[in-house]
């Protein structure tokens, strides 16, 4: 799960007014729009909205994004974070961890460094988890008549399971929320 979303119509004089998209792997950002475009394009906001978790390779991927980022850019990584316990309680569906890249405050800042980025701010977004799954897992249980038959017990019974103990890991310290703004070094 390398990806970065881009919208497909290339006109490079909209560029500087109207966002765009692409798809494409993100370790191969400058080869994807040097065969798109005939000039270097730089980026302001560069955003992870829970994914980096996903990425095997983040330093790399994000020293990749770095590259493409322009002197004043941001970058904006909203994210799960691991408070030093999660592994001991983490969460596996088939025999595959849910989570297996997390960030932990130990290496966040070191990574994004080693990367090109220095942290600007983080916000600890851990309450605002909580309240969040604990509504998402109220409205499932609400909805469970119709999830069942939309998409069979099995699902739901597994859906419920999954972010219950999200809910839980969030609840008992051992899983966070993160709100984190860096800024090219």
């Amino acid at each position: 799960f390398r990806r970065v979303l881009f919208r497909s119509q290339i006109n490079i004089d909209d560029l500087k007014e109207t966002p765009v998209f692409f798809d494409c792997d993100a370790l191969y950002v400058r080869e994807f729009l040097s065969d798109k475009f005939k000039q270097q394009l730089q980026f302001d906001v560069i955003c992870f909205v829970s994914s980096l978790f996903l990425i095997t390779e983040q330093e790399k991927t994000l020293t990749e994004l770095r590259k493409v980022a322009n002197k004043d850019a941001k970058l904006i990584i909203f994210d799960y974070i691991d408070h030093g316990e999660y592994r001991k309680h983490d969460y596996k569906e088939n025999g595959k961890t849910l989570m297996p890249n997390l960030l932990t405050q130990q290496n966040l800042e070191e990574l994004l460094y080693n990367a090109g980025w220095k942290i600007d701010s983080i916000v600890n977004l851990d309450k605002e988890n909580i309240r969040w799954y604990q509504d998402l897992a109220d409205r499932t249980e609400n909805c469970k008549e119709d999830i069942i038959t939309a998409h069979g017990e099995e699902a739901f019974e597994c859906f419920k399971t999954r972010y219950t103990h999200l809910l839980d890991s969030f609840a008992d310290g051992y899983l966070g929320g993160t709100l984190i703004y860096a800024s090219p070094i």
